[in-house]
């Protein structure tokens, strides 16, 4: 149960603007019923209720207004931490065609006004615990993106001249440096992964036409030093589609799933990168000739990753990256598995953005060598 649900909704302020008696009279008495230990303040007008002291957050403002300028302006205020400042009830004679939340002047009776306040003290709890929680994440992707950074580069250059000493003196020590650099590649790896969570999550793009043939290239291109070394066969359809989806996102989705294909497929792999049209839905996929997933990890495979702080939860991070990025682009993602596909993974983007003019596709069997039509 939600605990913001679980507790009575109070205020400590109830500051009416206005003065018109058919305004005021059914606000004071619902604001009396619900929050009988609130004080009670009022203003002549906005720039007045602008001006007061924005220390306190339990500030439900009750208010009369004329203009829709108004009412976005007390919408829009902020405290000194940079919340949303207060709860806001307003009372129009119209419904504004902004996506602004008013009572009618028809409906300003105290049994609406009573729902109508409880609504607008939970919703600013909401809104402000969201803000609280943005910011916490952007500033977790600014400190993983520089801060930590900043260590594991000083770090992995005292490795390197550990690693040149030992040439010159002890080369048969020189494996007791190679954990060292392991370690810092594979906390990179963490480190680039999160940050593009965390920046994906605080700070929403806006999607665009992308052309899904340059990104599967470009994940192919970057991948080629692994796909030569395992002697993978690359299988991929003669061209693929443009997509309304965010570039960075999707790039980071198929270079996790090739990554698993190329890592638990057979000692020389064969992957089929393939999509299909599935109704309002484009469905892009890898699959390829593993044994696929053990039936003991498959239980939580996607496990969402605002729930990997359990005790039990997979450590791995990208599946769950994978899920989250798939999600902000309005689509899903799975696993399935047969004797004649191998293991597949998958993930849906919709197909009924209006179609774009023209976009090139690019020849990926000229380019990349390693891919095998």
């Amino acid at each position: 149960m939600n605990h913001l649900n679980t507790q009575p909704m109070s205020v400590d302020i109830c500051l009416f603007v206005g003065n018109a008696s058919e305004f005021l009279v059914p606000a004071r008495s619902a604001a009396l019923v619900e929050f009988p230990l609130a004080v009670v303040q009022s203003a002549e007008n906005i720039d007045e209720l602008l001006k007061r002291d924005s220390g306190l957050e339990n500030t439900l403002v009750i208010l009369d207004a004329k203009e829709v300028d108004a009412v976005r302006r007390c919408a829009e205020a902020k405290d000194i931490s940079g919340l949303q400042r207060w709860a806001l009830v307003v009372r129009m004679d119209h419904q504004p065609a902004e996506a602004l939340d008013c009572v009618l002047t028809e409906d300003w009776t105290v049994p609406i006004l009573l729902r109508s306040f409880r609504s607008a003290v939970l919703q600013h709890k909401l809104i402000r615990r969201s803000q609280r929680l943005e910011g916490d994440l952007r500033t977790l992707s600014s400190r993983i993106s520089h801060d930590l950074r900043t260590p594991l580069g000083g770090i992995l250059s005292v490795g390197e001249v550990l690693s040149e000493l030992l040439t010159d003196t002890h080369p048969q020590d020189l494996g007791l440096v190679k954990p060292l650099f392991s370690s810092v590649n594979e906390l990179k790896s963490i480190l680039d992964r999160v940050n593009l969570l965390t920046r994906a999550s605080s700070n929403p793009v806006v999607k665009q036409w992308v052309s899904m043939s340059e990104i599967v290239w470009s994940v192919q291109q970057r991948h080629e030093r692994q796909i030569l070394a395992k002697g993978a066969v690359l299988t991929q359809p003669d061209s693929w589609p443009d997509v309304f989806g965010v570039y960075p996102w999707l790039e980071a989705i198929w270079s996790n799933f090739l990554t698993n294909a190329l890592q638990y497929g057979r000692p020389v792999p064969r992957i089929i990168l393939s999509w299909v049209r599935d109704g309002k839905d484009f469905r892009f996929s890898v699959s390829d000739d593993g044994d696929g997933v053990p039936a003991a990890k498959l239980p939580g495979l996607f496990q969402p990753f605002h729930q990997l702080y359990h005790a039990n939860a997979r450590r791995g991070l990208g599946l769950s990256l994978v899920q989250r990025l798939v999600e902000l682009q309005g689509g899903q993602c799975g696993y399935n598995f047969s004797t004649e596909t191998g293991a597949v993974f998958f993930f849906t983007l919709p197909a009924d953005e209006p179609a774009p003019e023209s976009s090139s596709m690019l020849d990926l069997e000229s380019s990349t060598p390693a891919i095998k039509p």
